[in-house]
């Protein structure tokens, strides 16, 4: 066994304690998912350290890693899922406890960072509202856990049991590991975020340091509290100084690892370890891998129970003295008697597997049973998920010539016989638009291709845009914008071209030459420019151009509360403003690119333009409601799934046919020209 170094839980205790006040924003610590990398930094190290010293001794044995492994892991995360899916059935909407479920299944087989990777996109269920994401990091672990002792063993063996070539090998797969951090951090911010190649440098650095000759950390010794010192500090400086909107791990990560390398050489010494080793640090780590387990459902179930709002100071303090509280229980009465297990190994390992197995059942009853919708009155049964609300049937489809796809959506008159053909395109917003527009333009006697893309300034002008999460948009925007680009140019027949887009989510993003120089002024300045150089480039003799802007934003409730009367769902009760959205907030985030959009008639007079709000709003404030009826998917999409009279109304209400009708009578000619 290693000695017992007690500023190592001291050092949990803080990596903890960063990513907990980073859930729960009652302090500023914009950057404390950082705590993470340092949870695997520490992985590493000690795992590598137990693998080498019983390698050195000879009493290696596989099984009996695994059955350490799973005793440690297994029964308090499996309690945890255990108690969120139970918990499902009077917090979580149907779809939300579909989704979780599915998250559970993917967790207790130890793969719930591939879950995430696919299911945490820009119109899944908001990552702060699903109670089993903290389980990513676990599963990373986990497949770690599976891998590096085979590789340690092997590199051992076939060495000789020369611990340097094992420390090089090491260090030869973290160099590759964070090549490939680097790599996926500039393609896909979210494989970069979940998938274990990208991680495992963090881990595989920790296990270098276990592997470092002791005379060259004995030469440090005399610097041990200097280099503790500086360790820690970069550990601060990082959950300070980062952003979740920032590119991550890459780069970026290294100073957090850098300073929990530090803190874990073994150089014990000074004023640093003796902080870390006081009692209250050492109990928060003693108990810190449950209380990373049962702190962020406790969180999140509490946002779904607050219509999706944060917690504020007084409750955030309430929920993380549960959450010590119920970490205390499960390190004493689960965490605890499983480690000490008088069981042989194959009984614990078997017993864990099969446990696992079964929540995996559970888990899959629940999505099989769609997280029970008979749990919330026939009424609502329309909001009872984001899919669910994103539903409708397009009337007519046909294929378009040059188009990539087999076959798109015709909205509104028969594509064959209308006198005006046009193309709609632009990014979520023209989806939610489709279903109002089918029964608008069907009236007005105009039938409408419908091309999904991107923000339609890019990829379509010089118009770049920077996205965290995705490096690529730009290319890729690029690729898929253009084939509607292409057949606009030979397409003679196409009259109309209607661009949707939520407008109000670009500015600080856009750029043209250098990213670095973004900011709000120009970036409204740039949406201009880049309107105007999009008219430009789907201009054509008789072809005019109809922007829509965008809907009233709203506050972001979950609609649970809609449904509490008359369903055994917890809720707060619905706030006002779920109901008519202020003004003064719609203002705050749409005025500014609301008026760029309205000014194009000004510059262009082959284009008009159309403001939903302006007929969605009166001075009281923004209705989200019609006849009864709610009409929002999430707090900046209108659902697709409304009624057909509402939808009709709807329509009406904001003037659509009118609009079409209005841009299908422009004139061609530019006033620029």
């Amino acid at each position: 066994m290693l000695a017992y170094r007690p500023e190592i839980d001291g050092l949990r205790a803080v990596s903890v304690a960063l990513v907990i006040l980073f859930h729960l924003g009652v302090l500023f610590i914009p950057g404390g998912f950082v705590g993470v990398d340092v949870f695997f930094v520490i992985s590493g190290y000690l795992i590598t350290g137990i693998l080498a010293r019983e390698l050195g001794a000879g009493r290696f044995s596989l099984l009996s890693f695994y059955d350490r492994r799973i005793c440690r892991i297994f029964p308090a995360l499996l309690a945890m899922l255990a108690v969120v899916l139970a918990a499902g059935p009077f917090l979580l909407m149907p779809g939300d406890f579909e989704a979780t479920a599915r998250s559970a299944v993917w967790a207790a087989a130890s793969a719930s960072n591939f879950f995430f990777w696919f299911n945490t996109g820009y119109f899944d269920q908001a990552s702060d509202l699903m109670p089993l994401l903290h389980t990513w990091s676990l599963a990373v672990e986990e497949q770690f856990y599976l891998v590096w002792p085979l590789v340690i063993w092997a590199s051992f063996r076939l060495s000789g049991g020369r611990r340097g070539v094992v420390l090089v090998v090491s260090l030869a797969l973290a160099a590759a590991s964070f090549g490939m951090s680097l790599y996926a951090v500039a393609t896909d911010g979210r494989q970069a975020f979940y998938s274990p190649w990208s991680r495992t440098w963090e881990l595989a650095l920790g296990g270098g340091l276990a592997l470092a000759p002791m005379g060259l950390l004995a030469k440090a010794k005399r610097y041990g509290n200097w280099i503790a010192g500086v360790g820690l500090a970069l550990i601060v400086v990082s959950a300070l100084m980062l952003r979740k909107d920032m590119d991550f791990p890459g780069w970026r990560a290294l100073p957090a690892v850098i300073g929990a390398l530090c803190v874990l050489a073994p150089l014990q010494s000074g004023r640093v370890y003796s902080i870390l080793s006081t009692p209250g640090a050492v109990f928060i780590g003693r108990i810190s891998y449950s209380l990373y387990l049962w702190h962020w459902p406790i969180i999140v179930l509490y946002r779904h129970y607050n219509l999706g709002m944060p917690p504020g100071a007084i409750d955030g303090a309430a929920i993380l003295a549960a959450s010590v509280t119920a970490s205390w229980l499960s390190w004493r009465f689960i965490e605890q008697p499983a480690r000490h297990s008088p069981f042989p190994k194959f009984a614990n390992i078997g017993a864990g597997l099969a446990t696992a197995c079964a929540m995996m059942l559970v888990g899959a009853y629940v999505v099989r049973a769609g997280g029970f919708p008979a749990r919330i009155p026939p009424s609502t049964a329309s909001l009872m998920s984001l899919d669910e609300m994103w539903k409708w049937d397009c009337r007519q489809e046909r294929v378009m010539p040059g188009w990539p796809a087999n076959s798109y959506c015709i909205l509104g008159a028969d594509w064959e016989t209308a006198k005006i053909k046009g193309v709609l395109t632009g990014d979520s917003h023209a989806e939610h638009f489709a279903p109002l527009l089918d029964v608008a333009a069907k009236e007005a006697g105009i039938s409408l291709a419908f091309y999904k893309a991107c923000m339609p300034l890019v990829g379509t002008t010089s118009i770049k845009r920077v996205l965290a999460q995705m490096p690529t948009y730009t290319h890729y925007c690029t690729e898929v914008s253009q084939p509607l680009v292409n057949y606009l140019r030979g397409a003679k027949d196409i009259s109309l071209v209607v661009v949707a887009a939520a407008w109000s989510a670009y500015p600080d993003s856009l750029y043209r030459d250098d990213p670095s120089e973004r900011s709000r002024e120009k970036a409204l300045r740039l949406m201009a420019e880049g309107i105007d150089e999009l008219m430009q480039t789907v201009a054509a003799p008789n072809r005019r151009a109809l922007i829509i802007g965008d809907v009233p934003i709203r506050l972001g409730y979950d609609l649970g509360c809609i449904v509490t009367e008359e369903s055994m769902i917890f809720r707060r009760h619905c706030a006002p403003d779920m109901f008519k959205t202020p003004r003064a907030w719609v203002r705050k985030f749409q005025e500014q690119a609301g008026s760029v959009i309205e000014s194009v008639p000004a510059r262009s007079a082959a284009a008009s333009s159309l403001m939903p709000g302006q007929n969605m709003c009166d001075s009281d404030g923004c209705s989200t409601t019609l006849d009864g009826e709610f009409l929002y998917r999430d707090a900046g999409h209108l659902r697709r799934n409304l009624p057909l009279n509402i939808r009709k109304k709807l329509a009406e209400k904001i003037g659509l046919k009118e609009a079409l009708l209005k841009a299908a009578d422009l004139p061609l000619v530019s006033k620029a020209e």
